[in-house]
């Protein structure tokens, strides 16, 4: 008798376990099941549901759902760290229009333009696996792409050039894809592993390829930062100053090569590690052109004070004072 007492006691207990254990089990999916359509209202609250939106020239289909999750999130990102997005926007109040008119030159479609926002943010630098400039191109494509670099220049460092560069490749990624947006998509993954996907999948359009992650949210940055650069007012930004303006910059067109940059900033009232700073596409102490060719180079406008002032410095007629600093300090008489 007491040991059917025991096992009724018992399975009460665990009955009592048990019926906690599912309670709560149940309590926290129904929470989790309400945070997350509270999550997907706040998103939708938050969603863009934009007038037609177009890069190079193809509508964006962003009334499918997944193409305008992922335009959406891309767009949200640019929006959530707004200071970047301000920067971004100085640098591209620089840049933009001189690269759009190498592309205009070329005959390409100037929406490729947004592709160094997510390629460099506009600035120089250089990957783990040696791609270098606005367009991160790698030495050996440079060179294939008609890029001079060596010991002494590196013009994957100049974006105009590096520009041209880059257009050669779309021209040619073009002529494999027969589609401009599918050309963008290919600077980040390669012609030939594009080429494996389209191949496998057989899309219609680019949006209804499945890419791997980095290649898809490429292209959507780009789209993603054009509306928003496009419509700055729409998304509450100010206007932006040009950042590093060329104004107080001097041009000097250069058609012969130079055996030794130093002495070449002496003659222009300046420094060659100045030169190099505002031409970072010299690496070197010289510049060696080709045959017929020529380039132009930058660097700060000099007042014409200054220059009177050095010129008058380095040709005193002052005996005293050229022998004060002419002289050994340890042989002056006072």
């Amino acid at each position: 008798m007491k040991r059917i007492q025991y096992i009724i006691l018992l399975s009460l207990f665990l009955g009592v376990i048990l019926y906690n254990l599912i309670e709560k089990d149940y309590i926290s999916s129904l929470r989790n099941n309400l945070d997350k359509d509270a999550k997907y209202a706040s998103e939708r609250s938050n969603a863009f549901f934009p007038s037609p939106v177009f890069y190079c020239e193809e509508e964006i289909p962003l009334t499918e759902p997944d193409v305008l999750e992922r335009f959406n999130k891309e767009l949200n990102l640019y929006l959530k760290y707004r200071s970047n997005t301000k920067l971004l926007f100085r640098r591209a109040e620089r840049w933009l229009p001189q690269i759009e008119k190498v592309l205009e030159r070329q005959g390409l479609p100037t929406d490729l333009k947004y592709l160094v926002v997510v390629e460099s943010a506009f600035t120089n630098v250089t990957s783990r696996r040696g791609a270098a400039g606005f367009w991160q191109i790698r030495a050996i494509t440079g060179r294939t792409l008609g890029l001079k670099i060596n010991a002494e220049v590196d013009e994957r460092l100049e974006p105009i050039r590096a520009t041209s560069a880059a257009a050669r490749y779309f021209k040619l990624a073009y002529k494999n894809f027969n589609n401009w947006t599918m050309a963008a998509a290919s600077y980040n993954m390669g012609i030939s592993g594009l080429e494996r996907q389209i191949k496998k999948q057989k899309p219609e359009t680019f949006y209804d390829l499945k890419l791997n992650k980095e290649t898809y949210r490429y292209v959507f940055k780009a789209i993603a930062f054009k509306e928003i650069y496009e419509n700055q007012a729409k998304y509450e930004f100010a206007p932006q100053l040009a950042q590093s303006p060329d104004d107080d910059l001097k041009s000097f067109d250069l058609d012969q090569s130079i055996e030794d940059l130093s002495e070449f900033a002496k003659i222009h009232f300046t420094h060659a590690d100045s030169i190099r700073k505002y031409n970072p596409w010299i690496v070197g102490n010289k510049i060696l052109l080709d045959r017929n060719q020529e380039i132009t180079l930058y660097f700060p406008e000099i007042k014409a004070d200054s220059i009177q002032l050095s010129a008058t410095e380095l040709n005193t007629d002052d005996d005293t004072e050229q022998a004060g600093i002419l002289s050994d300090p340890d042989t002056q008489t006072k």
